[in-house]
């Protein structure tokens, strides 16, 4: 697929998925100071391998770390580091460590520390350095009784691989793109939605004070960016932040007397959370309570999220699309859409012409083109989550086309949305320098 670019101007970054060692400190401060109880490698190893049990994957680096000082090469220590910094966006890290494990040789029978060390270098934007990799492993050092699965995966990377020098080729790198300073933190910061000049985004930056866990672990809430003389933002917390709980992806119907966003919880005592979606609609200049909307959008014991409403050109009714892993569907995380008709939502259905095996998230229908906005790791990529745009409506849709660079990098990018004249968007991003 050649790479069409759609560009706005300006362009403008939100910071997303960062998970800055800052942010968890607590973890090895607590590792430190228990220094002189002379935890041994096979401790740390079992406590890492809870941490990762748990939704924990800074943590389990962490604790690989210590075990690693033991023994800089020891397995499997090394190799899992690799793998929760992989999972973490730890690129450089992951890098560092399957490089050690390829360089001393501790490849095993699978050969598998070529594929992991090829993608940690695709994800850096390395892409010619990855390719040799995967050539490496396809062609020169194919271990035996590797399974068909590897083997397909590892040349769809080496694909990839060409594919992503190819958009380097033909992508205008001097496009404009801003960082907005006053919104981004040194945690996550996601979600953006453009109304009437002000800025609805979502933030990891609050710590979870009545957490028993520890370290406390953070709630994202929802703050909004208001315009400042000198061409500066103003955030505050939106009122609408449940206390204890994850309050996020802020979108509004068309006539904006409608709100829709996801609370979440915690999962016991894991990192991992569960969304549902919630509705609150505006009388005069109130805003009712929050109305969790009914159990088929709300799918039990799966998580709901990241919702998105749009109206068809020419089209009599709205469409709330959104994001679920509930059974199914057509991959892992897959863009449903249900038709708003009054206080009534249809049964959802699967967006199965967009939707791919892998994961598919952050839709964003631009209702004055018809275009749908989303992320996608199951399409050709230039990294982790590439940004891909369709015009269509419910079950028509043209071929998703590639946005290219520099909306899309070698991170991370998710979260697109446009404002409703058109003239500027707004993206997410974990890339170096965001």
């Amino acid at each position: 697929m050649k790479a069409k670019h759609l560009l706005f101007a300006p362009i403008i970054i939100l910071l997303f998925a960062v998970q800055s060692a800052k942010s968890q400190s607590g973890i090895s401060d607590k590792i430190n100071a228990d220094a002189d109880r002379a935890q041994s490698p096979t401790a740390l190893e079992r406590a890492a391998e809870k941490a990762i049990a748990d939704g924990d994957d800074y943590a389990a680096m962490v604790y690989y770390r210590r075990a690693l000082e033991y023994d800089s090469l020891r397995m499997p220590a090394l190799e899992k580091y690799g793998d929760a910094a992989m999972r973490f966006s730890a690129y450089e890290q992951a890098e560092i460590a399957y490089g050690r494990l390829v360089s001393n040789r501790l490849i095993t029978s699978d050969g598998m520390q070529l594929v992991k060390l090829a993608q940690a270098k695709f994800h850096l934007g390395k892409y010619a350095e990855a390719k040799e990799l995967y050539r490496r492993f396809l062609y020169i050092e194919t271990p035996v009784g590797i399974t068909q699965e590897v083997l397909e995966n590892a040349q769809t990377g080496l694909e990839n691989c060409d594919w992503a020098l190819s958009v380097l080729d033909n992508s205008d790198l001097l496009a404009p793109l801003d960082t907005i300073k006053e919104i981004n933190s040194i945690y996550a910061d996601f979600a953006p939605y453009p109304k009437n000049g002000i800025i609805y985004y979502s933030s990891a930056r609050f710590e979870y004070t009545k957490d028993k866990r520890y370290p406390k672990r953070r709630l994202a809430k929802t703050l909004s960016g208001e315009p400042q003389p000198g061409d500066t933002l103003k955030s505050e917390l939106a009122d609408f932040n449940e206390e204890n709980r994850h309050t996020t992806n802020v979108t509004f119907n068309g006539k904006e007397d409608v709100m829709y966003y996801t609370i979440c919880d915690y999962i016991e005592k894991t990192a991992k959370i569960r969304c549902d979606i919630y509705m609150r609609k505006k009388t005069g200049d109130s805003w009712s309570q929050p109305v969790k909307l009914p159990p088929h959008i709300n799918y039990p014991d799966s998580t709901t999220t990241e919702p998105s409403v749009g109206r068809a050109p020419g089209d009599s009714t709205e469409i709330l699309y959104f994001v679920s892993n509930r059974p199914g569907g057509k991959g892992k995380r897959d863009i449903w859409y249900s038709r708003i008709e009054g206080d009534n939502f249809s049964q959802p259905v699967n967006l199965a012409a967009i939707n791919t095996k892998e994961n598919d998230i952050t839709p964003f229908y631009h209702s004055g083109t018809g275009m749908l906005y989303f992320s996608t790791d199951g399409l050709p990529s230039i990294g982790g989550f590439d940004i891909y745009r369709a015009k269509g409506r419910t079950d028509v849709w043209d071929e998703p086309v590639h946005m290219g660079i520099p909306i899309n990098s070698s991170a991370n990018d998710a979260y697109f949305a446009v404002s409703k004249n058109g003239k500027t968007a707004y993206l997410a991003s974990n890339r170096k320098g965001a």
